[in-house]
């Protein structure tokens, strides 16, 4: 019983502090590592790449997703989409991607729409730093996700 009294009191003021800032958690069912759209993420083919940012989209990858944010990076060696994660975590991290900005992504290699895409893990833009998975893929937006074992 004082478990678990201890753990509401240490979790209630982080619940009030999301309730404040107009933060809210979905459900990232579709989102999540063992979806048909985490499963683009292969820990095996993670690497980095840097570049600019020449678009940046709000997209439905698949048929009744919710949105998620893509940018498109012109690297030295290539143009190509990177796929952040659902708009609504995305965009509530408080790290700004905007057109023209130089950043450096970390993510998995993957076919998606048959075109080659980043699936990112981590992004770096100056001094920020914005971890969207962990090294095994797993996203930090998924509070029902078990690690992915690959």
């Amino acid at each position: 019983m004082r478990t678990v009294l201890l753990i509401v009191v240490l979790l209630l003021p982080l619940s009030l502090r999301a309730q404040r800032s107009g933060f809210k958690w979905e459900d990232s069912s579709e989102w999540g590592s063992r979806s048909r759209y985490g499963k683009l993420y292969n820990a095996k083919s993670v690497e980095t790449i840097t570049g600019e940012i020449v678009k940046v989209e709000e997209v439905h990858p698949y048929s009744g997703m919710k949105a998620g944010i893509h940018l498109q990076l012109k690297s030295s060696k290539e143009s190509i989409w990177v796929h952040l994660g659902p708009a609504w975590y995305v965009l509530n991290q408080g790290m700004e991607l905007k057109v023209s900005d130089v950043i450096k992504v970390t993510g998995s290699r993957a076919s998606f729409a048959n075109k080659q895409v980043i699936v990112a893990k981590e992004i770096v833009k100056g001094e920020d730093h914005l971890q969207l998975r962990d090294d095994l893929g797993t996203p930090f937006w998924c509070s029902k996700c078990f690690p992915v074992r690959k």
